[in-house]
């Protein structure tokens, strides 16, 4: 009998252990490695024209290894669903994640759990060698720089991390990129003597920012109400200031990229933001 009794206490005491654990797991890193539901894949769209079969998307499993290589092999879908954020016609603009099924006929569909699109930025021009590319989510706390592999949930601490986005991309809006850039985004590059090498950028699309609608602040005679743009993209009030001159030049975005133009202080000027072009409804 205090056998029997000794053996439940242990059971209900390693039980109470394992949920501890699990419920101090840091939420940060599970935002997009739920393992249960979510596989992390690259897309392209199949230009092939067939009678079957054709027609749909091929999907590469990000970081995938075989035999100690990189796995490129691709598996075939007939369609994608849950497109809400997807554009089907930038199919390899993009990394989602999700989950395959059998539709009618033993066809396989690939639905979509969570999607991500490039931050549009040029092809580096003078890379060397063969280096592989993986594909991370970047976490940052105080000091501390964390990588965690798509799909195999390694986690590496790196000493630092580099862009090309706030040196290449004109006017870009940097505290809203500096905001997305750590755990709301997956990035892609290669580790390097410690530091994370970022060759480009995926954004998590999600529903966007409700931004305040106060219009009811006014300004005096012969002033111009200015405003701030936020880390959210929301354009907020600033003050009131008298008009002064403005510089007669001419802002420019890169390709893909839209301009936002906002009446800034000390003089009511226009102060430039190029933001992706994906990021404006049609």
């Amino acid at each position: 009998m205090f056998k029997n009794q000794l053996l439940l206490f242990l059971i209900i005491t390693l039980l109470g252990y394992c949920v501890s654990q699990e419920s101090t797991a840091p939420q940060q890193q599970t935002q997009f490695l739920d393992q249960k539901r979510n596989i992390y894949y690259t897309v392209r769209k199949d230009l092939r024209k067939c009678a079957i079969n054709c027609g749909g998307y091929f999907l590469k499993k990000a970081n995938a290894i075989k035999y100690g290589k990189p796995d490129e092999s691709e598996i075939y879908v007939t369609n994608i669903e849950n497109i809400e954020y997807f554009d089907k016609n930038d199919a390899d603009q993009y990394v989602v994640s999700g989950y395959l099924r059998r539709d009618i006929g033993n066809t396989q569909v690939f639905n979509i759990v969570d999607t991500t699109r490039l931050l549009p930025i040029e092809k580096k021009s003078n890379t060397t060698g063969t280096t592989t590319t993986n594909y991370y989510i970047l976490l940052v706390t105080g000091n501390s720089i964390n990588v965690l592999e798509l799909n195999t949930g390694v986690a590496s601490q790196v000493k630092n991390f580099t862009e090309r986005y706030t040196s290449n991309i004109y006017h870009l809006h940097t505290q809203w990129f500096k905001k997305i850039l750590v755990g709301n985004s997956v990035v892609s590059g290669s580790i390097k003597d410690g530091v994370l090498e970022i060759e480009k950028v995926y954004l998590r699309l999600q529903p966007k920012f409700r931004c305040s609608t106060d219009t009811s602040f006014q300004c005096g005679k012969n002033q111009t109400l200015t405003f701030k743009y936020d880390v959210n993209r929301c354009k907020t009030i600033d003050k009131c200031v008298k008009p002064g001159p403005c510089l007669l030049n001419m802002a420019l975005c890169n390709p893909n990229y839209t301009l936002v133009s906002i009446p800034s202080a000390p003089n009511g000027c226009n102060n430039y933001f190029c933001e992706p072009s994906f990021l404006f409804p049609q």
